[in-house]
């Protein structure tokens, strides 16, 4: 599954990326929000990888150019879905 940040007349989209530093290492997020059946806005977080050394600060914009959905399986067998960013730009 290929995903471009784009709006439906092609105009790019920024998406913000959310860095939180740990002890074993440096993980990164984006969210999603939609209106529910009461039009109340509802949101959620996913996981977001990008190459090695790639350092990306928090709270960064970036316009996705290339990118895809995919998982892994934790210690117990669970599939953990994240989107893997290949390409993109920064946002000032």
């Amino acid at each position: 599954m290929q995903i471009i940040s784009k709006t439906k007349d092609g105009k790019d989209i920024p998406v913000m990326i959310f860095r939180n530093v740990f002890d074993s290492g440096i993980s990164y997020s984006t969210t999603v929000s939609h209106k529910n059946l009461n039009g109340e806005y509802e949101n959620a977080f996913i996981n977001v990888h990008f190459k090695k050394n790639v350092d990306v600060e928090n709270k960064q914009q970036i316009i996705i150019k290339s990118a895809w959905l995919d998982f892994y399986q934790d210690k117990n067998g669970k599939n953990v879905f994240y989107l893997f960013i290949n390409d993109f730009d920064k946002v000032n």
